[in-house]
């Protein structure tokens, strides 16, 4: 937050609301700070938690018993805010507009001055402010506003700040429709606050950013030059935008469902925009909060040692093999293996109950190499080390390329793909 001096001049105050305040603070009032110098006399953090601590920008501040505090209206009404959100991150956009707006809304509109009625009036003439220099920027100031314009006129200022611009074609992490959907849904709801909207990179000055706020502090016309070709250097000045600019970028963007989405609740919101822009960090099918960790590489290789280390051990059921656990039939689960494994154990009794003391394995209906090499790696009467062999025949052959021989080489073979290892060679400490 910086605040001018009121021995000076009228106080001012700029709002940063997001990730990168630092940093976008210093590129405001660095080597240019003779063009921002009004804005440049004080400086108040108020943590990542702005939310609760808003109110407090804009003293002087009261707490009536059991309610939030409440800020000046006064000097509410002689402040910017400035909302950022990280293209490294584009998938929390959503979350951060619903977030930072209704709590600036809720901010201006429980602000006071000492009477409820002078509250009303300067309320009024905020808005009027807001409406006048929304319509000074649009093509034809005469004509009414376009749909979905202002609709949420609070009477103050607002700039969406997309940092780091520059990750768009860096990081590739989206593809273009989905960084087209991205730029629509924060430009209609920037156009629902009469917002402005900027990217903002390493290569992109700030110029476009101090004009907006000289104008809108000091009740400037300065020209600032509309252009929404390219995501990564988007400049749109309040008042210039409208759904059919927006739909410019993909005509099948729906404006309308998205301010449905927005109106409903911000679940719905940001429901709609993880459907076009899922979170990679949420697992598919999690509950909504629940997180995909991946696990450190370092830590995975431990537990895989620990779970079955390098060297033999006999578990009674077969032997480990080099890099894991013992692989017997339990230890599959994948479907088709264990549809084998239950057709045999339910086929069991029957043939015991029949005397069949060499039972003969029913050949699958399926009848492909690959099949019948998964129904022998099912066996019981198999050792785990045969089981080791045809498994691994089994998948080799599934890696063959369409139209390639399927022949699996045979277990056994030295020199061969499935072929045991000498048993001195596992035992080796």
């Amino acid at each position: 937050m910086r605040a001018g001096v009121r021995a000076v001049q009228q106080a001012h105050t700029v709002v940063i609301l997001g990730a990168g305040k630092a940093t976008l603070l210093r590129q405001l009032s660095g080597e240019q700070s003779t063009q921002v110098s009004p804005l440049c006399a004080s400086y108040l953090d108020l943590g990542d938690d702005a939310e609760g601590t808003l109110a407090y920008a804009f003293p002087p501040v009261v707490r009536p018993p059991g309610e939030q505090a409440q800020a000046s209206l006064a000097r509410v009404a002689d402040a910017v805010f400035l909302v950022t959100l990280d293209w490294s991150e584009p998938w929390t956009f959503a979350n951060q507009l619903a977030t930072w707006l209704p709590a600036i809304a809720r901010v201006v509109r429980g602000a006071y001055t000492d009477s409820e009625a002078e509250s009303d009036v300067l309320r009024v003439d905020m808005q009027n402010k807001m409406l006048d220099n929304f319509r000074a920027a649009s093509s034809d100031p005469s004509l009414p506003l376009s749909h979905g314009a202002l609709d949420e006129n609070i009477g103050v200022p607002i700039a969406i700040l997309l940092t780091k611009a520059d990750l768009i074609d860096d990081r590739r992490v989206l593809s273009e429709k989905q960084v087209d959907y991205v730029q629509q849904v924060v430009r209609t709801i920037a156009l629902r606050y009469g917002a402005a909207v900027f990217s903002v990179s390493r290569d992109t000055p700030l110029q476009a950013v101090r004009e907006y706020i000289k104008n809108v502090l000091f009740s400037r016309q300065g020209q600032i030059h509309a252009s929404a070709v390219d995501a990564a250097t988007l400049t749109i000045p309040s008042g210039w935008d409208s759904w059919s600019n927006i739909r410019v970028a993909d005509e099948s963007f729906d404006c309308a469902a998205i301010i449905a989405a927005w109106s409903a609740s911000q679940e719905a919101f940001e429901r709609e925009f993880a459907s076009a822009v899922p979170d990679p960090r949420v697992s598919p099918g999690a509950e909504s909060g629940d997180r995909l960790v991946m696990a450190d590489m370092q830590e995975f290789l431990a537990q895989l040692g620990e779970q079955g280390g390098v060297t033999e051990q006999d578990t009674g059921s077969g032997d480990r093999t080099s890099v894991g656990p013992s692989v017997d039939a339990t230890s599959l689960d994948m479907p088709a293996v264990s549809k084998a494994l239950a057709e045999q154990q339910r086929d069991a009794p029957e043939r015991s109950a029949a005397g069949n003391t060499s039972p003969t394995r029913p050949k699958p209906a399926f009848g492909t190499p690959q099949r019948e090499a998964l129904a022998s790696a099912t066996s019981p009467s198999l050792t785990t080390p045969k089981q080791n062999e045809v498994l691994h025949s089994f998948f080799q052959s599934l890696l063959k390329k369409p139209g390639s021989p399927s022949t699996p080489s045979t277990p056994g073979t030295p020199g061969t793909p499935g072929a045991r290892r000498p048993s001195s060679s596992r035992r080796a400490q």
